[in-house]
C-alpha cells in the first residue's frame, strides 16, 4: 500500500468517533451526502512534491510533503446553524491532529496549512456548509527493491583494444561486486 493511502487511513482512525461526525469518516469520498448522513468528513491527499535535495541521499530517500484535506460537511438548523457548525466540526478536527501530528508513525509530521469554507449550493434546503482543512504531511519513501538482491556498490576495471598489459587478453570489461 502506497503512504499516501496508509496517511489517509491514519486520519480517518484518528478522526472516527472524536468528532461530532462520529463514525462518518470516510477517505476519498467523492458521493454526495444526504442529509440524515451530516455531519461527515471526507478524507484524500492532493498534490505531493518531492524535496529536491533527495536525489542527493545515499541510500536514497525521498523527503515528501502531501497535501492531506479533510473536508467536513454541515447541515445548517436554526438551531445551529452551518457557519457555526463548520467552526465547530474545525475545531474538533484540529485538536485531534493536534494530538497525533506524526499520524500513528506514518509522517515524520503534519501541520495545518489552510481552511477553506464553502457553501455550494446557497439554496439548497438544508443549506449545506463545507469546511475543507488541508494539512502538509511530510513523510520519507525509499526505493521499493522487491526481490532483487541489495546491491551496494561495483568496482570496474576496463581493458581497451590495443592496451599493452602482456597478461591480460584485449577488448575485456569485467565487473566484480565489492562489499
Amino acid at each position: 500500500m502506497h503512504p499516501r493511502e496508509l496517511i489517509c487511513d491514519a486520519v480517518v482512525a484518528n478522526l472516527t468517533n472524536r468528532t461530532s461526525a462520529g463514525t462518518r469518516v470516510e477517505a476519498f469520498r467523492i458521493d454526495t451526502y444526504q442529509d440524515s448522513e451530516l455531519p461527515a468528513i471526507a478524507v484524500y491527499t492532493q498534490d505531493e512534491q518531492v524535496d529536491p535535495n533527495s536525489s542527493s541521499t545515499a541510500p536514497r530517500k525521498l523527503t515528501r510533503n502531501v497535501k492531506a484535506e479533510i473536508a467536513a460537511t454541515v447541515a445548517h438548523s436554526d438551531a445551529f446553524p452551518a457557519w457555526r457548525a463548520m467552526n465547530a466540526i474545525a475545531e474538533e478536527i484540529e485538536a485531534v491532529m493536534d494530538v497525533d501530528r506524526f499520524l500513528g508513525g506514518t509522517a515524520a509530521g503534519s501541520v495545518l496549512e489552510s481552511t477553506e469554507i464553502s457553501f455550494p449550493t446557497p439554496s439548497a434546503d438544508p443549506l449545506l456548509g463545507i469546511i475543507v482543512l488541508t494539512y502538509s504531511v511530510t513523510y520519507q519513501t525509499t526505493p521499493a527493491t522487491g526481490t532483487l538482491d541489495d546491491f551496494l556498490r561495483a568496482g570496474t576495471t576496463t581493458k581497451f583494444a590495443g592496451a599493452r598489459d602482456d597478461n591480460a587478453p584485449t577488448d575485456v570489461i569485467s565487473v566484480r561486486e565489492t562489499p
